[in-house]
């Protein structure tokens, strides 16, 4: 029998498929995040997202330093590796990967799969769905309904910073974030004093009651102002 080999992660990547390794890195989004049998692991040379076999119940989380056989497959056109069914998994804890911070402009295959942060203005929104412009390029942000993000009051032109996954589609990418936090706006439009009206019903209604609010207080200054 072949002996499994101990390779980086980009490096296993480029393997033909079936071949069989030993896996070892960082856990930058543990399973339930984009899934419940994906998750996404990374080392100093690379990272993989790798899918678990039907029935995994054991537990990983963000920040696991872990080790395990796995067999480098491919899943819509992209390689990725496939934990191997009863093999042993040893699992140590650890901190939280921290995320690269990135120019837009310099992305490439190398950073497939990496857990990235890239900080700029919104110049397009329609939730779950918006791009980031940070001056050297644009970026695509998708937000999963299973990460359990929440819908939150975002305008064009906000300056925000925005960690996740990174995918490759074809000749372009997406940001993928994993968390709440993962979305951080550093500077809002409302506060220079541009109004963005929401697009949506939900947040149109929520923007007319604030506004009304906002007149009937007004209007009732003034006129205590007049009575005196």
């Amino acid at each position: 029998v072949r002996a499994a080999r101990r390779l980086g992660l980009r490096d296993s990547l480029a393997l033909p498929a079936r071949s069989k390794i030993q896996a070892s890195g960082v856990i930058s989004t543990p399973p339930g995040t984009f899934g419940k049998t994906t998750l996404y692991m990374q080392d100093a040379w690379g990272a993989s997202r790798v899918v678990l076999p039907s029935g995994f119940h054991q537990k990983f989380s963000t920040g696991d330093k872990v080790t395990f056989s796995a067999t480098v497959g491919t899943l819509q056109g992209k390689p990725i590796l496939r934990l191997q069914q009863g093999g042993p998994v040893a699992i140590q804890k650890g901190s939280e990967p921290l995320a690269a911070v990135k120019n837009i402009q310099d992305l490439d295959d190398e950073d497939s799969n990496t857990l990235i942060q890239v900080k700029g203005v919104l110049k397009e929104l329609a939730w779950p769905q918006m791009t980031i412009d940070d001056q050297t390029g644009e970026l695509a942000v998708a937000v999963s309904r299973t990460t359990g993000i929440s819908k939150r009051l975002l305008s064009k032109g906000d300056e925000v910073r925005i960690a996740g996954i990174l995918r490759e589609n074809g000749d372009s990418f997406t940001l993928a974030p994993r968390f709440e936090d993962d979305i951080v706006v550093s500077s809002s439009s409302l506060s220079t004093g541009v109004t963005e009206i929401p697009a949506d019903n939900e947040d149109v209604t929520r923007f007319i009651q604030y506004f009304t609010v906002s007149m009937i207080v007004l209007a009732l200054a003034i006129l205590t102002l007049v009575v005196r």
